[in-house]
């Protein structure tokens, strides 16, 4: 089966406009993306700098966490705060280093050849979705991520692409607005496109979703076949 990209697309616009808890995650995701765009770009403070990176890092990846999780919820009908916020902090250490793993494996492969680089980044791009979804361990979340993708690489690369670029476009735009000196529409188109980075959290973990049972069924095939 393969992955239905403007399904998850639509999907993942309906759970963030029909949950206003994830709603209201994304909002604060948004508003702490352009607290930092503010601070360190608009107003950068030197001697801060780099602990405002490591800080904004590290909460963001956390407030992805709790958004996944609560998408994830809410794909099964039941979304608890508590949960989801207990379960990222449990596992953040976990997709951190995963992170870090990840980051490593596509940067090696942009060094010696950007093609293998960005085959990679895609391959493993759902590498910390079953560590905090299924409880997988930090290796097996890696072959898990390399399993599902196999016949969707482009499709996920697509969906990816349908994100990234608005994003980048606005991202652009808001910075060329504030050099001509309108700081705050500058930030007010900052804050779209990083609500559009939620979105792109929430839509990818209706990929994974898919993704997964698609690998489930394909596991039942070769089980069946064996009889």
């Amino acid at each position: 089966m393969k992955l239905k990209v403007f399904q998850s697309i639509s999907q993942g616009f309906e759970i963030i406009i029909k949950n206003k808890i994830i709603l209201a995650f994304s909002v604060l995701y948004a508003v702490i993306t352009c607290l930092y765009v503010y601070i360190n770009v608009y107003t950068p403070k030197i001697p801060t700098f780099n602990l405002n990176i490591f800080w904004f890092a590290l909460v963001s990846i956390f407030l992805a966490l709790v958004i996944t999780k609560l998408s994830y919820d809410a794909i099964n009908g039941n979304i608890s705060i508590s949960e989801a916020i207990n379960l990222s902090l449990k596992k953040f250490i976990f997709v951190i280093i995963a992170t870090i793993i990840y980051t490593i494996i596509g940067t090696i492969g942009l060094i010696f050849l950007v093609i293998p680089g960005i085959f990679l980044f895609n391959k493993f791009i759902f590498a910390t979705y079953p560590i905090l979804l299924n409880n997988e361990k930090i290796i097996d979340s890696f072959k898990k991520s390399w399993n599902i993708m196999k016949g969707n690489w482009w499709r996920v690369f697509g969906l990816h692409l349908l994100f990234l670029l608005p994003i980048v476009v606005l991202s652009v735009v808001s910075s060329l607005i504030h050099i001509g000196g309108a700081t705050y529409t500058a930030l007010a188109i900052d804050f779209i496109w990083a609500l559009l980075s939620a979105l792109l959290i929430i839509t990818f973990t209706v990929a994974y979703v898919q993704l997964s049972e698609r690998e489930v069924t394909r596991e039942i095939e070769k089980e069946e076949g064996k009889k």
